[in-house]
Parts: C-alpha cells; structure tokens; sequence
C-alpha cells in the first residue's frame, strides 16, 4: 500500500511541476566573413507551475562536425560561460524569457567555409537550473546547433547527455 501511494504521489508531482524547454529565438541572422555569430535563445514553461530562480549558463561554440553527440555536452560543460538570471518563468508565459550570445572573434574566410562544408559547427551549448514550488532543482541541457546546408537552427539532445531531471 504504502508503495502504491509513493507511485501515486511521485505521479502528481511529475504532472504539476515546471518543464522548461528552449528554443532558438528566429529569425536567425546568417553568419558572414568579419562577423561574430549571435543566437538567441528562448526558455519556455510548459508544465503546469512556475520555474523558480531560473538560470542560464551557456554560450557559442565552434567545434568539428565529427564530435558525437553524447560527448558534445561532456566536452563543454565546465564551461566558464556567464550565468543569465532570469528570475520566475510561469507556464506558458509569453513572451519567454530570451538571452544571446555571440563567439568572441569574428569569422575568417577560412572558418566560414569550413562552417559551410560541415567541417565545423555553430553550436550553442549550456544549461538551463531552476526550482519548483517545493524547492527541488531541475535542469535542462541545452545543445542547439547551425545547419549552413537547411539555414536553420536545430534544437538536438544530445545521446547520453542529462536530460531535463
């Protein structure tokens, strides 16, 4: 009995509490010779309560287009990237909450080609923290990656990454 009403009660938290997600914010402006790359990102709430002090740690990066996935997050997670405070998310909020970020050079010649041939990907990495109303913390990893040959913006997860927890 008392296992049925743990599963019970696990069941109900699970179906109230915050999910967050996030997006890429469109539209995205190409990358170009002499210029840093920015994405936009978007957290969205689409659970059925509030995501407490949301916090996002992320940022741009290029890296070979043959890193496997499930290492991408792994690589690139002890990142010393900024921390976005973004406060309280409500369900379905709009608008979301949105931050960006940009690589620290600009492209050469040669990186935009090697974007544009795959060798290398535009990829925004990090992770999103927040709480809900009984203070447990939960995160989402967050991989959204430039595809030069579609020219969009495509939101991955990453195979053995952390999911949202």
């Amino acid at each position: 009995m008392r296992r049925a009403n743990n599963i019970a009660k696990e069941a109900v938290v699970v179906s109230t509490r915050p999910w967050v997600g996030v997006v890429p914010v469109l539209p995205f402006k190409e990358p170009e010779v002499g210029k840093a790359p920015t994405i936009r990102l978007e957290a969205k709430n689409y659970g059925k309560s509030p995501a407490f002090n949301l916090r996002a740690k992320w940022g741009l990066v290029l890296d070979t287009a043959t890193l496997t996935e499930g290492k991408i997050i792994e690589k690139y997670k002890n990142s010393k990237w900024g921390v976005h405070n973004l406060g309280t998310l409500w369900p379905e909020q709009t608008p979301a909450l949105s931050s960006g970020g940009a690589l620290s050079y600009p492209l050469t010649e040669e990186l935009f080609n090697d974007i544009n041939t795959g060798k290398l990907r535009i990829m925004a990495i990090g992770q999103i923290e927040y709480r809900d109303a009984d203070d447990r913390e939960h995160h989402t990893w967050v991989q959204i990656v430039y595809h030069p040959h579609e020219k969009k913006l495509g939101v991955e997860h990453p195979e053995g990454a952390p999911r949202d927890d």
